[in-house]
């Protein structure tokens, strides 16, 4: 008896699925977001979806868009790339690198990459809360015409895009 107690004990304790995190095959993620570029800050939205391909892996689709407090400046930025994320219990840590473009009143379309991370925490087996979300967002403007609040043609600009929101999760079976 004692030797079929041990030899269950071990067999559970090789068996990885016991001890598997309920890792989800896809995340949506949806909420508000804050665009702040050198001279003011943007209000707006913004919206991903990350599949995964590994246990810590995933591609990401990211979209998002803001306007100033005036309405007169408006930007959207459309980027794609990996995601590595770390999950501890209920919390899961995330970085990014993302490339696309950003398309803004001042530019018809210019190259964009964005660094960057972020914390969730679980609040149910599919839902969880975006706490924050940190990118840092360069892009070269390339617009042959200046406007006076525009940046000059050829400029690199520094930007910084937060957010937050309810990330919805597709489960494995």
């Amino acid at each position: 008896m004692k030797r079929f107690i041990w030899t269950i004990f071990i067999l559970s304790c090789l068996n990885r699925n016991l001890f598997a995190e309920d890792v989800s095959k896809a995340n949506v993620f949806g909420g508000v977001s804050i665009f702040q570029s050198p001279s003011e800050a943007s209000y707006g939205w913004m919206a991903n979806a990350e599949l995964h391909v590994k246990h810590r892996m995933g591609i990401v689709a990211d979209f998002g868009g803001q306007r100033d407090p005036y309405d007169v400046v408006w930007t959207y930025q459309c980027l794609f790339g990996p995601r590595v994320s770390l999950r501890k219990s209920r919390w899961s840590f995330f970085g990014e690198a993302l490339y696309g473009a950003e398309i803004s009143a001042f530019d018809s379309g210019q190259f964009a990459m964005a660094y960057g991370g972020g914390i969730n925490l679980e609040s149910s087996r599919r839902f969880q809360i975006r706490l924050i979300q940190m990118d840092w967002v360069l892009t070269n403007t390339k617009s042959g015409y200046y406007i006076a609040d525009a940046p000059p043609p050829g400029l690199i600009k520094n930007n910084f895009r937060f957010g937050s929101g309810i990330v919805f999760q597709f489960l494995r079976k």
